[in-house]
């Protein structure tokens, strides 16, 4: 999901993917409880999970813990490179991220 994203948008996505049988269902239930953004992250669903489960999660922000595999990394500049392949972020924003003063040590 891209920050900020609304709620249609998501759901418009994920019809276009093949995600989801219909975005209706969830933009319509998303009004009802009143859900204007999405958390960005990590989501897992059960083939036939609920639309109002499937809504629920998301408004709660419940991601799924994400395995994350690197290794033979010398620079930061290698590790951005190849951690950046596997989640949403450029290897630019994670480089300056981690070289950022205010990110903890």
């Amino acid at each position: 999901m891209k920050n900020n994203a609304t709620p249609q948008a998501i759901f418009s996505q994920l019809k276009s993917e093949n995600a989801i049988s219909s975005e209706l269902l969830p933009t319509y239930l998303a009004k009802l409880k009143k859900v204007t953004k999405l958390k960005k992250g990590y989501y897992f669903f059960r083939k036939g999970t609920s639309c109002n489960a499937f809504v629920n999660t998301l408004r709660s922000g419940r991601q799924q813990p994400i395995k994350l595999t690197f290794n033979n990394t010398r620079t930061l500049a290698e590790f951005a490179k190849k951690i950046s392949k596997q989640l949403q972020f450029s290897e630019q924003e994670f480089l300056k991220y981690l070289t950022d003063k205010n990110t903890a040590t």
